[in-house]
């Protein structure tokens, strides 16, 4: 939304009176013959000029008040730029957060339908890729999953006696195939300083997805931008998970 900054209208008001004061000044000069001579106040050039006068100080004061009204009627700033922690946790996976955490080689009949629960990690075994020892790690959200290929140097592994979950850090890079869609109520006429400004209210924002991010999902976005991950284990949990570290 256009936004009326009070030191840009002050300014306004204090050129306009300038402006006022000179042809004010103009206006009580006294107009002169053909011949040099004051012409009388009461003569009909001096009606024309002075109603020409009025006429030029209203058309500016109109003029710069139909501007401001209507760019403040004409929403500039319906679209915002985002981010990749804001698109990532519009899908599901939000940064940061802890999640829970299990080991695919753990999971049993028991436990495999929390394995399969919304918004949870499974790891696999470790593997080499490129000269990279990798964690493959699953995410389910929503009913869909995905596999991310973690290198080892990018994880952190704090112990604790109990605790199994994990998080990962993204970038606050902003991301260029999404934006945040704002909606304002209709323009409310106010004046202020001797201006008209168009007052709207904020109704609400919304997260709009571009056609590429919609078709590839959350996938592509974490695998290309996450920047670290930590994983809460057990030791005797941890040791099993390194146990079958290849070489690199």
């Amino acid at each position: 939304m256009f936004v009326f900054d009070r030191n840009m209208v002050g300014s306004s008001v204090v050129i306009i009176c300038l402006v006022f004061v000179g042809f004010a000044i103009l206006y009580m000069q006294p107009a002169y013959d053909s011949y040099g001579r004051p012409a009388s106040r009461t003569s009909k050039p001096r009606a024309m000029e002075k109603l020409l006068v009025t006429a030029v100080m209203l058309a500016i004061y109109a003029g710069i008040c139909f501007g401001l009204y209507f760019f403040g009627t004409n929403d500039m700033h319906n679209r915002k730029a985002t981010n990749i922690k804001s698109v990532s946790a519009a899908m599901g996976l939000h940064s940061d957060q802890t999640y829970p955490f299990a080991l695919a080689a753990d999971l049993n009949a028991s436990t495999t339908g929390a394995a399969m629960a919304d918004d949870t990690f499974v790891a696999g075994a470790l593997t080499a890729v490129d000269n990279q020892i990798m964690l493959p790690v699953s995410f389910t959200h929503g009913g869909d999953s995905f596999i991310l290929q973690i290198p080892l140097s990018r994880i952190s592994f704090p112990h604790d006696g109990a605790t199994q979950t994990m998080s990962i850090q993204l970038p606050d890079a902003r991301y260029p195939d999404a934006h945040v869609q704002i909606k304002h109520s209709s323009c409310k006429l106010q004046i202020r300083d001797l201006f008209p400004v168009c007052k709207r209210t904020e109704l609400g924002r919304t997260l709009v997805l571009g056609a590429t991010t919609q078709a590839q999902g959350l996938h592509p976005l974490v695998q290309k931008t996450l920047q670290h991950a930590t994983i809460t284990l057990p030791g005797d949990v941890y040791a099993r998970l390194l146990a079958g570290k290849p070489a690199a």
